[in-house]
């Protein structure tokens, strides 16, 4: 599933994770290609942003596995906490498996700083801008199987410490992909199998560390 396009249907049925928790609306993902025929739908339980707001101030760890959430935005929290616009927000462990993230213009996770482990294993982004400028991940970060959509996906500046980070295949179906400025640390770094899309995938000035670097059957489209 490359690229593709999709509908929402809200429905006012609980939605249980696997880890037992619940909420109170199911979204229903529906998958489409451009001819409009289904390719897949998927369940996921309905979370607000505002939630995962209060267990950033509350330092608690965030789970969001089979989670659907729209335009979360560290932009918006930072905003609503009254913190200024380039203060790191600190998360403990950090998952959103199968995941399912929404917006209008961006999701964005611009300036954060992961102190524990970041995990968005097989996660979709659906559309728009995804930021992760200066974001810092000081533990082990998973990006593998995740789609980032038709937008653009900004890690310029990002600091990847130096454990583990893995983006194998995953997909970045058409818009530009900065990592320009990234120093990578000296962990395995993983982006075997990846398909970089149509758009421009920009390494400049990117810093790699004594770990293995890993680009075996990239794909590299028209960018």
């Amino acid at each position: 599933m490359l690229s593709y396009k999709y509908t929402i249907t809200k429905i006012d049925t609980p939605f249980e994770f696997l880890n037992g928790s619940k909420v109170d609306t199911t979204i229903l993902v529906t998958f489409v290609d451009d001819d409009g025929d289904e390719i897949k739908s998927k369940r996921y339980g309905f979370v607000t942003p505002e939630s995962v707001y209060e267990l950033i101030d509350n330092n608690q760890s965030i789970n969001l596995d089979e989670a659907y959430i729209k335009n979360f935005s560290l932009h918006d929290y930072r905003h609503s906490r009254r913190m200024d616009d380039r203060a790191y927000v600190n998360f403990n462990t950090f998952s959103a498996q199968n995941a399912f993230f929404d917006c209008e213009n961006r999701v964005d996770f611009a300036f954060a700083k992961f102190t524990k482990s970041f995990n968005l294993k097989h996660t979709v982004f659906a559309k728009g801008y995804i930021n992760f400028y200066k974001s810092v991940f000081l533990k082990e970060v998973d990006f593998s199987e995740v789609n980032f959509g038709k937008g653009e996906a900004d890690f310029h500046f990002s600091e990847f410490g130096n454990y583990d980070t893995n983006f194998k295949n995953a997909i970045f179906p058409s818009g530009n992909i900065s990592f320009v400025n990234c120093d990578f640390g000296n962990g395995t770094i993983d982006f075997s199998s990846v398909n970089f899309g149509e758009g421009n995938a920009d390494f400049h000035f990117s810093k790699f560390g004594k770990g293995l670097v890993n680009f075996d059957k990239s794909i590299f489209g028209g960018g």
